[in-house]
């Protein structure tokens, strides 16, 4: 959590600034001031100004000097008065001025209000009282010049700027108006300022997705009006949640601290960040979202290129989750509309030139618009032509010669970068004739006509996107300047992303056939002079699509040359973190990219090839073809032609089934396409995804592909090797997408194919073929299709119809219900059952155990305790039923509890003992622990003793002991007292791999005070041994609120020793925090901390490890009381007095000091100073942390540690001090410096964004 401050000395210096300078206007200059000022603080829209001259700054007489109409009809009069110092008498005498007929002819009753502003600081309380009520049923608003100088900092720092030359910020951040006005003032802008039109339905959306989410990316191609749409949401955010909207547009320049600045106040803000990958130090931004100060919340919403977005995508989403927005491009209607109601354009010839070259383009459109009024139809033949028009122009005016072009080039190309530093840059304008002095001043005048940015006079880049854009274009493309194959040598091996942009940038805003001929030529030119093999493969992973046959040949050699595993592949395995959808593979990163190529089938050969031979690497190429290669959002234009292709082609590969590495693949695939709505991944060049999700939709190219794919499965389900995986796949068949319609008709199609190629000719049903049957069919009545006889051959199968009553899935029977007819059923099923009817119903709950693992565990579960409810009363039945179970091996085994004592209940101890142990059964040991934990205390004997010693030593031989809670026998030590001592011992000393397991089920789960007493009583003789049982159980999360441990301490003061020894043995703090929480509540508190910190202190482990153990002893979290808080300070004071002359024993303390009680380091260091004046020893102390940590920017640390420096210089100003001073003051200095150095690394650590 960052500290946010405005210092007070700042603010105060600037508002004094601020009054200077209004004092300092002349009349006319005053005059606009107020008038802008008001304009923004009353939201007025009409203000006329009567005092001054139009166009100069000369004061007129006139009353008033402003006005405004308001809708209702009345007015607003404004006085503005003198500048210099005034006098009540003269603000009364300007408010009565109103009134006079002579200088003004309306009647009292059509003015609303009368604002009257002034300089002076001398006016009383009584006598503004008496000026607000001078008029009766006139408003009078007196602004005075402090409530405008607070104001112009902190709400309207532009105005400060513009009028009185005195910046507030960096003119980085700015309210929606003032953003629109600078946006438009920029010469490289296309005016914003305009009517959204033809954007409801996307505003709609966009204004649900933030009310719910943080962050919300709105991305979209360059120019279809992204910016536009976004202040408009602003706008209604603003109104609709009483919000502050702040809109930054970057300018290379810091946003740390002007952030800062403008969210102090508490309230709801809304930051608009436009152009989000040009914006430096993205992450401060992101984090007022994460970790607002308190009393604000903050919002996001960010725009930027579609092809710009993976970077900014993948930094957002390393901080928060937010929700990403694709703005698509307008329709030919809306592009008229804008051109009409904005631009007035109503020239049909025109408005249709500019629809068809404008392609939806709205930025295109409207400079297109401005041009061709400009310039008439023949300056507008296509998009590349208006960008020449508009930016050619800015280009002649700004520039002047060819050297200036070609810097602003490279700081497009490479910046951010340092331009004093970065050898490349030089070495190109080398190259071309540009010497380093000459760069270095051109980049300064650039910089004063506002073309880059220079930031600390260090880095640099480019101002406007749009402007550096065409700057790509008409340095490489339209003038060459420079040779593009050139550019692709020199940037390649360390500016890959920078090149790749570049590309996209050009193919993306100035595509022709010419261009795209052009830089293929460029880009093959600079691959065919590259000669290492992994140079080749780099080139051909950034450039394969300017040369697809080149790269599918380079891989089918690489493919060659791979040895072919014999392998057989286990298809269990083979969507193994699906949800995982990066892959290992690069050459499959490659070709998975070739989907809607010319060349997607010789890819599609490829990879399959490729994976005959790497069958290992299966996973990656299920991914590749479920997903990359599976379902997108072009499936349907295409009509499922690609999709097809990979069925057709896999099953053709297969040779029907004989290549089983294939046909497992080809299964998994299908398994994928039979799904009814799906998610793709859209992958970034960062490695990130966006998911897409969507249902299919029917047509005749999604019939052929579930035709292809039920009879591919049809012709396989004849093979017994392929049959399970099959049944699997029906099994987990399920039609849903939120499209009920769509699920109606494409499961028409399967069912028809599913019926004719798999069911049609099967008469003997297997279980699962029943269990299949009915699931269709219960599908069938869902979605209303008629039912096919064939799926009533389920029937047919009387093991199935039991296991339908067990699960009881008909969906038509409503919830409430279900239950008690499940009961009901079930009873009326086995009511009449014979010991061998329920052998064979129990030998069926093991089927459904071993072939369909836990899917229907609760079901079944549930079921056999109805059934064994059900019966009770029925003593014979429900005993010849037990014994059917335990013969059965007790499948489901829950119930075990009751079953026990309702043996008990009905044929006593004996038999029940009798029945329990006359059977081999898993999980036997717990039906005799219930048992023996059932027997009443004048029953147990030397007999019960002995059988829980035997059946407890085979019980912790199982994989998973079976030992029984120590409380449930503490009876049996009536009879051998030394049971508990005995079984504990035998724990302890076994050596068995789930020991912890085993002891953490002995000792219990509850340890509430009564079960804490009852444990301690057990183990009054014996506890050590007790204590021994808690430290072999530690790692297994045991007694997390530490009442066990805080008894074992209070017994045994030395069982900190063995607890802590312990606990840096498996180093496992954080769960035990509490535990030391409970050291610091007792009497002793000084001794069992001093003894925890020896303990830890005498263990030889590193000095970081040792460090966090001690953290934990004094850490706090909320609950921790205000006595212990003091406690723990009290303790660290008396340690200070005990080793204040000890540098190492110091410097541990105030380590401990610096990250648990940062808010008393002050005070500490204080104290300590109070008995140690040693500069030297102070100089050790440690002020911070070791370790630091943050997210974002570094800077705000080192800010906080900047501030904590010069406090703590506050605070101590005795005569004795002036060495610590000095010393203080130094270290000062030197985390300026290095704040300096780390503002321009993380500067220059954005230059990847594009």
């Amino acid at each position: 959590m960052f500290e946010y401050y405005v210092k007070e000395d700042v603010v105060l210096s600037k508002i004094n600034a601020i009054q200077q300078a209004i004092l300092q206007l002349d009349g006319g200059k005053y005059q606009k001031l107020m008038d802008a000022y008001l304009y923004k603080k009353f939201k007025y829209t009409n203000i006329e100004p009567l005092g001054s001259h139009t166009g100069t700054d000369k004061v007129t007489k006139g009353i008033p000097d402003s006005y405004v109409k308001l809708e209702n009809g009345r007015y607003v009069l404004i006085m503005y008065g003198a500048v210099e110092s005034t006098s009540y008498e003269k603000i009364e005498k300007d408010i009565r001025s109103c009134l006079d007929k002579k200088k003004l002819d309306i009647d009292i009753k059509e003015i609303e209000e009368i604002i009257c502003c002034y300089t002076s600081t001398n006016i009383h309380i009584e006598q503004k009282k008496k000026l607000e009520n001078i008029l009766e049923g006139v408003k009078i608003n007196l602004v005075g010049i402090g409530t405008v100088s607070h104001d112009l900092l902190s709400k309207y720092p532009t105005i400060a700027s513009e009028f009185l030359n005195i910046s507030i910020d960096t003119e980085q951040i700015f309210d929606i108006d003032e953003f629109i006005s600078r946006y438009d003032k920029t010469k490289v802008n296309a005016s914003i300022n305009m009517e959204l039109l033809h954007r409801e339905p996307e505003l709609e959306d966009l204004s649900n997705k933030l009310k719910n989410n943080k962050v919300l990316l709105i991305f979209g191609k360059s120019g279809i009006g992204k910016t536009r749409l976004a202040l408009e949401l602003a706008r209604l955010y603003e109104n609709k949640y009483n919000a502050t909207a702040l809109c930054i547009k970057n300018n290379g320049q810091m946003l740390y601290n002007d952030l800062k600045y403008y969210l102090s106040d508490s309230g709801e803000y809304l930051l608009f960040v436009d152009d989000a990958n040009q914006i430096t130090q993205l992450e401060h931004i992101l984090n007022y979202a994460i970790t607002p100060p308190e009393g604000i919340n903050v919002k996001i919403i960010m725009t930027v290129r579609d092809y710009a977005r993976d970077r900014v995508k993948s930094i957002i989403h390393n901080k928060l989750t937010s929700e990403e927005v694709e703005i698509d491009i307008l329709k030919d209607e809306a592009i008229r509309d804008i051109l009409i109601k904005n631009l007035h354009i109503r020239n049909d010839k025109y408005l249709d030139r500019i629809v068809d070259i404008s392609k939806g383009n709205a930025r295109i459109a409207v400079l297109a618009g401005k041009i061709s009024k400009k310039n008439g139809l023949a300056a507008i033949n296509n998009s590349v032509d208006i960008f020449k028009y508009y930016y050619g122009e800015i280009i002649e005016k700004q520039f002047h010669d060819r050297n200036k072009i070609i810097v602003a080039f490279i700081v497009t190309l490479l910046g951010p970068f340092e331009y004093k530093k970065n050898r490349l840059a030089v070495e190109i304008l080398k190259d071309i004739g540009i010497y380093e002095e000459e760069f270095y001043k051109i980049c300064c005048e650039l910089n004063e006509n506002e073309i880059i940015d220079l930031y600390m006079d260090k880095a640099v880049k480019i101002s406007d996107q749009s402007m550096g854009d065409y700057l790509l274009y008409y340095v490489l493309i339209e003038k060459k300047f420079i040779n593009l194959d050139y550019i692709i040598k020199k940037l390649f091996r360390t500016y890959k992303c920078k090149l790749t942009y570049v590309l996209k940038t050009i193919m993306k805003l100035f595509y022709s056939e010419d261009n795209f001929k052009y830089i293929k030529e460029q880009v093959n030119s600079a691959w065919s002079s590259i000669e290492g093999n992994i140079e080749k493969f780099e080139y051909l992973k950034a450039f394969y699509q300017f040369n697809e046959e080149k790269s599918l040949a380079y891989i089918k050699k690489k493919i060659d040359l791979m040895d072919e595993e014999n392998i057989l592949l286990d298809y269990s395995k083979l969507k193994e973190r699906e949800n995982n959808k990066l892959i290992s593979s690069e050459t499959l990163g490659i070709l998975r990219n070739f989907k809607y190529s010319n060349n997607y089938e010789l890819a599609l050969e490829l990879i399959i090839y490729y994976f005959k031979k790497q069958p290992s690497e299966a996973r990656d190429f299920y991914i590749v073809l479920s997903d990359s290669l599976g379902y997108d959002k072009y499936s349907y234009d295409w009509q499922y032609e690609k999709e097809i292709l990979n069925i057709e082609c896999l099953w053709k590969k297969s040779n029907g089934g004989l290549d089983k590495n294939i046909t497992l693949l080809l299964l998994s695939i299908i398994d994928k396409y039979l799904e009814f709505e799906t998610s793709c991944t859209e992958m970034s060049t960062n490695k990130s995804f966006t998911f897409i999700t969507f249902n299919l939709c029917k047509c005749e190219g999604l019939e052929k592909l579930r035709k292809l794919m039920w009879y591919v499965l049809g012709k396989l389900y004849n093979k017994q090797i392929y049959r399970k995986i099959i049944n699997e796949i029906l099994v987990n068949y399920n039609p849903y997408c939120k499209d009920d319609k769509q699920v109606k008709l494409i499961y028409e199609i399967d069912i028809k194919y599913i019926i004719k190629y798999i069911f049609r000719e099967v008469t003997e049903l297997e279980f699962i073929q029943c269990k299949i049957l009915n699931q269709l069919k219960n599908i069938n009545i869902r979605l209303g299709v008629e039912v096919d006889e064939v799926l009533n051959r389920y029937k047919n199968n009387k093991e199935f119809l039991i296991y339908n009553t067990m699960v009881d899935d008909d969906f038509n029977v409503d919830w409430e219900n279900k239950e008690q007819r499940k009961k009901e059923s079930l009873y009326n099923m086995v009511k009449f059952y014979t010991e061998d009817d329920f052998i064979k119903l129990f030998n069926l709950c093991n089927k459904v155990l071993n072939e369909m693992a836990t899917r229907e565990y609760w079901e079944f579960e549930e079921s056999i305790s109805f059934i064994f409810n059900g019966i009770r009363e029925n003593k014979q039945q429900y005993i010849s039923a037990v014994k059917s179970y335990l013969k059965c091996n007790a499948p489901f085994n829950s119930s075990y509890v009751n079953q026990v004592h309702n043996l008990i209940e009905i044929v006593g101890f004996e038999e029940t003992e009798e029945i329990i142990f006359n059977y081999e059964y898993k999980l036997k040991n717990i039906w005799i622990y219930e048992y023996l934990s059932s027997i009443p205390t004048e029953r147990i004997s030397i007999k019960y003793v002995n059988l829980l010693r035997s059946v407890f030593e085979d019980g912790i031989k199982e994989e998973y002991p079976q030992v029984p809670d120590v409380q449930s026998i503490k009876l049996y030590k009536n009879v051998d007292e030394n049971i508990i001592y005995d079984l504990s011992l035998k724990l302890l000393t076994s050596n068995i791999q789930h020991k912890s397991y085993a002891i953490k089920s002995f000792l219990g789960h509850r340890f509430e005070d009564e079960n804490i007493n009852i444990i301690l009583k057990l183990f009054s003789n014996d506890i050590t041994i007790l204590e021994n049982l808690y430290v072999d159980t530690i790692e297994k999360h045991i007694d997390y609120d530490g009442k066990l441990f805080i008894s074992l301490v209070k017994n045994n003061m030395k069982f900190i020793d063995r607890f802590i020894i312990k606990l840096i043995g498996i180093n496992d703090r954080n769960y035990h925090k509490q535990k030391f929480e409970l050291l610091w509540e007792e009497e002793n508190y000084n001794e069992l901390i001093q003894t925890s910190l020896d303990t830890i202190l005498s263990n030889e482990v590193y000095v970081g490890e040792y460090k966090s153990h001690i953290k934990e002893i004094f850490s706090n979290n909320t609950n921790t009381s205000n006595t212990i808080k003091l406690r723990k300070i009290e303790w660290i004071k008396n340690y200070i007095t005990q080793f204040s002359s000890d540098k190492e024993n110091l410097s541990l303390i105030f380590d401990v000091v610096s990250s648990t009680f940062k808010e008393s380091r002050i005070e500490l260091i204080s104290y300590f100073l109070n008995i140690n004046k040693d500069v030297e020893i102070f100089k050790k102390l440690l002020f911070f942390h070791g370790v630091k940590s943050w997210s974002g920017s570094e800077v705000p640390l080192i800010e906080d540690e900047i501030t904590f420096l010069e406090q703590l210089m506050k605070s101590i100003n005795s005569i004795d001090y002036i060495e610590h001073k000095a010393y203080l003051k130094d270290c000062i200095a030197h985390k300026e410096r290095y704040k300096q150095d780390v503002l321009v690394r993380e500067y220059l650590e954005d230059q990847d964004l594009s």
